[in-house]
């Protein structure tokens, strides 16, 4: 009787721990059919400027044909949002790949990769649904204690219409109802963006912590999450502080405390991911040079046995043995435990004077405009 052969195990197919966001599908939405997406977003923003406008033009709030800078930025804050976190998704990713040979054996680079790049649907549906109410708590509450803390061109009976004058909207109904949608909107997205900053940042400190190979000798290969989170706290900087081009909020004091905020954000965003291998580092560090003194403790103490029983014989072997020790001891030492590029700082301090710079130059400007 022939024996049948045994049908072979298929290989296990990759299951997602969750449901990918909506961001992430309609990411890989475009990565179907369009493959570049700011072509898609670049045609959202100018629908988004002729929507705002006309709807200003409708109700007489500009004249016909005219547009309000303050608009255009409007429009284009939605696109932007979506733009950069396509950017950091695929920079995630990228990071994860050229840090492939700092993993453990055996560790499923395609689950890191779908921890790294891919949103948890629900988390990314209560981010923004959270970051709505905190701007409307937070305005409404603004408004309320700090009456003249918004910058209006009129005068404005309540927090609505001070929002709408904050936008350089008119307060007619079409006007309002336009505002209102692309403001939820744009918080909404802007929420997303919160939660995967915060999602990326910590998958990444999990795979420092739990899937990587320490080797004090090969940390050059630890630097690619480092260019990944300097990237993330240069764009936090940026978003906070990019309110100081603005002259009608330059001297305004909750966007400064905002603003401040947001940079301290920037920088802890950039450290903090990086915290944990740097600990691993650290304790790396310390035990080689631990090993390395008693290495050099027990090539002095054979040498003082041979001193006492007067053997001369192997001296230069004794010399050439400490000066190698010691010349360990020196390349161990001056290896850093903070697994970035000196180039990457430099980026994220020159995002933390760029608004300084700017300050300088508009106030010189405007004294010699006076």
């Amino acid at each position: 009787m022939t024996k049948r052969p045994s049908p072979r195990s298929p290989a296990l197919a990759f299951v997602p721990p969750y449901a990918p966001s909506w961001f992430d599908r309609y990411s890989d939405w475009i990565d179907r059919r369009l493959k570049r997406s700011w072509i898609l977003h670049l045609g959202l923003a100018v629908f988004l400027v002729v929507l705002i406008s006309a709807s200003q033009w409708a109700v007489g709030g500009l004249p016909f044909g005219r547009f309000h800078m303050f608009h255009l930025a409007i429009a284009a804050a939605v696109p932007l949002i979506l733009e950069g976190m396509r950017y950091l998704k695929w920079h995630a990713a990228d990071a994860l790949e050229r840090f492939r040979p700092a993993l453990r054996k055996l560790v499923p680079s395609e689950s890191l990769r779908y921890l790294l790049t891919t949103m948890p649907a629900r988390g990314a549906f209560a981010a923004g649904f959270i970051t709505m109410l905190a701007i409307l708590f937070i305005g409404a509450g603004v408004s309320a204690l700090f009456p003249n803390s918004v910058p209006s061109p009129g005068p404005a009976s309540t927090w609505f219409f001070t929002f709408l004058d904050a936008l350089h909207f008119s307060r007619q109904p079409v006007s309002a109802f336009v505002a209102v949608v692309l403001a939820l909107l744009g918080w909404w997205t802007l929420g997303a963006l919160i939660y995967q900053i915060f999602h990326q940042l910590r998958t990444i400190d999990r795979i420092y912590r739990q899937h990587t190979e320490v080797n004090l000798f090969q940390a050059d290969r630890m630097h690619a999450f480092s260019s990944h989170t300097s990237r993330v706290g240069i764009a936090i900087i940026l978003l906070g502080n990019l309110n100081f081009v603005a002259p009608e909020f330059r001297g305004n004091l909750g966007i400064i405390v905002v603003a401040e905020v947001l940079s301290l954000l920037g920088v802890a965003a950039f450290i903090l991911p990086l915290g944990g291998i740097h600990r691993l580092l650290v304790l790396e560090k310390e035990r080689l040079l631990g090993e390395n003194a008693a290495r050099i403790q027990s090539t002095v103490e054979r040498l003082h046995h041979a001193l006492q029983a007067k053997t001369l014989r192997g001296m230069d072997e004794f010399e050439k043995a400490l000066s190698s020790l010691d010349r360990e001891h020196t390349v161990i030492a001056r290896i850093p435990t903070w697994p970035w590029q000196a180039g990457v700082v430099r980026g994220v301090v020159a995002a933390l004077l760029l608004p300084i710079f700017i300050w300088l130059i508009q106030f010189g400007l405007e004294r010699l405009m006076q």
